[in-house]
Parts: structure tokens; C-alpha cells; sequence
């Protein structure tokens, strides 16, 4: 078959040769525009649907309520229940504690030098008192007046028992007073806040350490006290014969001698100041165990002094 002239080895006008890459480009758009097409038919269809199951629970004809009003709604019965309780907290307390219950019994824990009788008495309430007309926290600040009560509490339960519960003051030591009239004043136990609290009858045999001189409620004079019980036991501790029984002075602006312990056999005083005391205390425990004459033979110990410990003898006249 013959063929026009010019014609050999070129393409035809179907999308081959030079006209090639155009023919790409248009097949690549119509599918873009295809696809763009088919996604906006398929939203459309999915907000139908939507808007369909949304008719459908809301039932035939009405509209969908707004969020806001469906929120509204389930917080309806919520507020209701509130309001409801409210009302009634009142009539709840006067069934749980009614006008017509009254005290049964009253129980006592942590009663040790005062008996559990003397406490409840000290409440002011009697059983048969109404409950309604009892203040837990007033009845736990009466008992704190109490001389012999450190702290207290108090419980009211549902079936008429009133719980007191008590920390009682723990006598440490006993205040003979000041320097002058120790000898005649009524004597007084300290617990271990520095406080002075009650009268000291009938504890005079029990070997509480005994504290002369000082003021009798000041802050300064307690906190003189607190640290006068600390120096007891630590004298306490050394276990040496000599140390069995002393007097210990509290600090005197007169003398300016600070703490000063005083020994009855044999009769010894030994001056310790305001400072440094655990330190001094030490040096006083060396000087007693070491058995030296001259230490044997001072009736005066002054350990004021840095390092050094200034003893005095009793003379001869």
C-alpha cells in the first residue's frame, strides 16, 4: 500500500507524538473534577442522614431541641434532689438527735490521776439532759479549765452516749517558790510545759525533781522551768551517791548566778549559769567521779567559767 509523501513515521492526531502530554493533562482534570463531584454528593447524603435519625428520635413532626435545652433538662432532676434533702436535713437531725432523746451515759478515756466520775462531773452535763441543748466544743472547753486537764474532746453519738476523751497534765516537778518563803508557800506541780497547775498535796513522796525561785506564770519563768526538768534528768543520769537528792534554783536577776543546784549530803552548791549547760553538766560529772580531794572537800562549784571548774572550800572557822 501506498503512503501520502511526508507522512512516514508520524502520529496520527489520537494523543501520540507532540500532542501527547495535552491529552494527560485533560484526562487528570476530568478525573479531579469527577472525584470533587462524587465527595460533595456524599456529604450531602450524610447530612440527610443526620438530619433524618436526629427527626427520628425526637419523634415525627417535632422539631430537635438545642443542646443547651437537652443539658438543662438532666440537671432538672439533679437540682431537685438538692432541693428535696435540704428540706428535710432539719427533720433528719431532730430524728437523729430529737427534742425527746436525752443523755444515757457518759464515757470517760484517759483518765489517769483523776477518776473518770470527777471528769464526767467536770463536763456539767448530768444523763437525762437533752441533746440538742449539749455543745461538744463547749463541753471540751470546760474540761480545759480544769486545773488537772492538759486537753480534751468530746463526742456526741446518736444513741445518747456522750465520749470524752482527755490528755491530763503529767506532774514533773514541784515549785517551792520563790527564794524567800519556799518554806512556807503552798507548793505547786509543774507539768512538762513549765506550767504550774495544781496543788502538790500528796505528792510530796514521789521523788519529783524540786524547783525553787523564778516567777510563778511568766513566759520567761515557764521556759526557765521546761529547762530545769532537763537538767534534772540529766542529772538524774549520772547515778552518782552524791547527786540523790538537791534542790534546783532557777535564774535570779539578783544573784546573776543562773541555774544553781544545791546538794544536802554532802552540802555542795554547784553554779551553772545560763549557758552552755549540757557542756558544764559534763565537766560536773568528771569532777564527781574523779574522787580528787579538793573536789570532795568544795561546798562551792563554779562552772561559769570556760574549761575550767572554780572550787571552794567550806573554812576552817
Amino acid at each position: 500500500m501506498k503512503r501520502k509523501a511526508g507522512t512516514f513515521g508520524r502520529d496520527d492526531s489520537r494523543g501520540t507524538g507532540r500532542n501527547a502530554p495535552a491529552s494527560i493533562a485533560s484526562a487528570t482534570a476530568r478525573r479531579a473534577e469527577r472525584a470533587r463531584v462524587h465527595l460533595a454528593e456524599r456529604r450531602r447524603r450524610e447530612r440527610k442522614k443526620m438530619k433524618t435519625d436526629r427527626l427520628r428520635r425526637t419523634g415525627p413532626g417535632t422539631p430537635g431541641l438545642p443542646e443547651s435545652i437537652l443539658k438543662l433538662a438532666l440537671w432538672v432532676p439533679a437540682a431537685l434532689a438538692l432541693a428535696i434533702g435540704i428540706h428535710f436535713t432539719s427533720p433528719i437531725q431532730h430524728w437523729m438527735f430529737g427534742a425527746e432523746q436525752h443523755i444515757a451515759r457518759i464515757s470517760v478515756s484517759g483518765a489517769r490521776n483523776l477518776t473518770p466520775d470527777a471528769i464526767a462531773a467536770a463536763t456539767g452535763i448530768v444523763p437525762g439532759a437533752a441533746i440538742l441543748a449539749i455543745d461538744v466544743a463547749e463541753v471540751a472547753a470546760r474540761l480545759e479549765d480544769e486545773p488537772l486537764i492538759r486537753s480534751a474532746r468530746a463526742l456526741l453519738l446518736p444513741e445518747g452516749t456522750l465520749i470524752i476523751a482527755v490528755e491530763e497534765r503529767v506532774p514533773v516537778a514541784i515549785w517551792l517558790g520563790s527564794e524567800d518563803d519556799h518554806e512556807t508557800v503552798d507548793n505547786q506541780l509543774v507539768d512538762r510545759d513549765g506550767h504550774i497547775f495544781a496543788s502538790a498535796c500528796g505528792f510530796e513522796d514521789a521523788g519529783l525533781l524540786r524547783l525553787v525561785g523564778g516567777g510563778r506564770a511568766t513566759a520567761e519563768s515557764e521556759a526557765d522551768r521546761v529547762q530545769a526538768v532537763a537538767l534534772g534528768r540529766r542529772i538524774d543520769a549520772f547515778g552518782h551517791p552524791s547527786t540523790g537528792a538537791y534542790l534546783l534554783h532557777l535564774p535570779s536577776g539578783a544573784t546573776g548566778e543562773g541555774f544553781v543546784l544545791e546538794f544536802s549530803s554532802p552540802k555542795r552548791r554547784v553554779i551553772l549559769g545560763r549557758e552552755h549547760l549540757s557542756e558544764r553538766l559534763d565537766r560536773l560529772e568528771r569532777l564527781l567521779r574523779s574522787r580528787e580531794p579538793s573536789v570532795t572537800a568544795a561546798t562551792v562549784i563554779d562552772l561559769r567559767f570556760a574549761d575550767r571548774a572554780v572550787l571552794r572550800a567550806a573554812s576552817a572557822g
